[in-house]
C-alpha cells in the first residue's frame, strides 16, 4: 500500500494513504488533499495517481509507482530522489513517475513528501480458484499482491473457514493475520475515504475478520478458541535451534515453509550426523512407512538407528500445527515426550 508522508517537522502529522488508479487532486480550495491556508499551493495544484499494473499482482517485486502531474500553470512542483535542493521542477501539464523512497515538494519546501510503501501480499487457503476476480482487483487497488504459496514475504492469509492447513501453521508461526476476503473490501473502502485531514485514519482491525474456526484439540477433541488464531509474535521463534529431519524431499518441501516460519531448519535425514542426533535438537518427522523409505539410504539408516537407541520417538506432521497453536514444543514436536493419543470424535 502506497502512502505519502510529510518530511518537514511542521507537517510531521501529515500522511495520506493512496489507492491505485484513483485520481487525487491537490489544491488550496478544492480537491481530495487540501492545504487551505497555504498561499504556495494553487487552487488546483496537482494530480496524483498510483499506478499498479494488473500484471504486477502476482509479482511482489513489482511495486506501485506514483504519477504526479502539474495542473496549474503557476504551480510549483519539485520531484526527485535527493534533498529538496536537488529536486527538478515539474513543468505545467508534465507527468513524472516516482518510485518508493522518492520525494516531491508542492509549492513551499515545507510541503515535502516521501513516498512510502507497506507490502500487502495475500495468500489463500481453502479458497483456491474461488477467490474471485473482484477480490483480486481490490488487492491490486491496494497496491498489493496475491501469490499461491506461503513464503516469508506474505502478510495476510485469506480463508472462509479455518482448518489446520500448512498455510495456517505458516501464518501462525509468522504472526500474520488470518482474515476473510471481506477484510480486503473494508480496507479498500477505508483507504478510499482516507484523505480527510480532520480525521485520524483508523484501519479495520484484522482480528474482527477472523474466519470461522473448525480446529479441534488432539487430546480432548474440544474446539480451539478463535482467539488462539490471532497473530502472536511469541510464535516466531518457536522452533529456533531445532532441526526437523525428513525421509524424502517431497515430505520436506511440504512442511519446510512452516518450519522456516518458526525459525527452525528442515533437512533430509541423511544430511544429519551422529553428533546431531546426540545433541537432542534434531527431530525426525514421519510415520513408519516414511522411516522405512529412509532406511534404504545407508547413512539415513544409521541416523534412524541412533535416534531410536536414544529413546526418541518420531513426530507426526500434525504436531507442528498443535505446537504452533499452543506456542510450545513441550508436548508436541518433542521426541522425548510421550506421543499424544488422539481423542475420538
Amino acid at each position: 500500500m502506497l502512502k505519502i508522508v510529510a518530511t518537514h517537522l511542521s507537517q510531521a502529522h501529515l500522511s495520506f494513504s493512496l489507492v491505485a488508479e484513483k485520481k487525487y487532486i491537490i489544491g488550496r480550495k478544492q480537491g481530495d488533499i487540501i492545504f487551505p491556508n497555504d498561499p504556495s499551493i494553487s487552487q488546483c495544484h496537482a494530480e496524483l495517481i498510483v499506478k499498479h499494473a494488473p500484471g504486477n499482482l502476482t509479482e511482489p517485486l513489482l511495486v506501485p509507482v506514483l504519477d504526479i502531474k502539474s495542473v496549474d500553470n503557476g504551480a510549483k512542483i519539485y520531484a526527485g530522489e535527493e534533498n529538496i535542493q536537488r529536486k527538478v521542477a515539474v513543468s505545467h501539464l508534465e507527468t513524472v513517475s516516482l518510485g518508493v523512497g522518492y520525494k516531491f515538494a508542492l509549492g513551499s519546501p515545507k510541503n515535502e513528501f516521501r513516498i512510502d510503501y507497506t507490502p500487502f501480499i495475500a495468500v489463500s487457503s481453502g479458497i483456491g480458484n474461488t477467490l474471485g476476480q473482484g477480490d483480486r482487483d481490490k488487492i491490486s487497488k491496494l497496491g498489493g499482491h496475491y501469490i499461491d504459496s506461503w513464503n516469508e514475504s506474505a502478510t495476510h492469509l485469506l480463508m472462509t473457514e479455518i482448518n489446520l492447513t500448512v498455510k495456517v501453521v505458516c501464518a501462525l508461526l509468522s504472526a500474520k493475520p488470518i482474515v476473510t476476503p471481506a477484510y480486503i473490501s473494508d480496507l479498500l473502502l477505508c483507504l478510499m475515504e482516507a484523505c480527510d485531514q480532520s480525521k485520524r485514519l483508523e484501519l479495520p482491525h484484522t482480528n474482527l475478520y477472523l474466519p470461522l474456526v473448525n480446529v479441534h484439540d488432539m487430546e480432548t477433541n474440544s474446539k480451539i478458541s478463535p482467539s488462539t488464531f490471532f497473530p502472536d509474535p511469541e510464535r516466531r521463534k518457536l522452533f529456533a535451534g531445532k532441526t526437523f529431519l525428513f525421509s524424502t524431499k517431497r515430505h520436506l518441501r511440504s512442511l519446510e515453509s512452516a518450519i522456516i516460519a518458526g525459525a527452525g531448519v528442515a533437512k533430509l535425514i541423511e544430511e544429519a550426523t551422529q553428533a546431531n542426533i546426540v545433541d537432542g535438537n534434531h527431530i525426525i518427522v514421519g510415520g513408519d512407512l516414511d522411516i522405512d523409505k529412509a532406511k534404504k539410504n545407508r547413512t539415513a539408516k544409521i541416523i534412524v538407528e541412533i535416534y531410536v537407541s536414544n529413546n526418541k520417538r518420531f513426530v507426526d506432521d500434525e504436531e507442528l500445527g498443535m505446537a504452533a497453536l499452543y506456542k510450545s514444543i513441550a508436548k508436541f514436536c518433542n521426541p522425548d515426550a510421550a506421543r499424544v493419543v488422539k481423542a475420538r470424535p
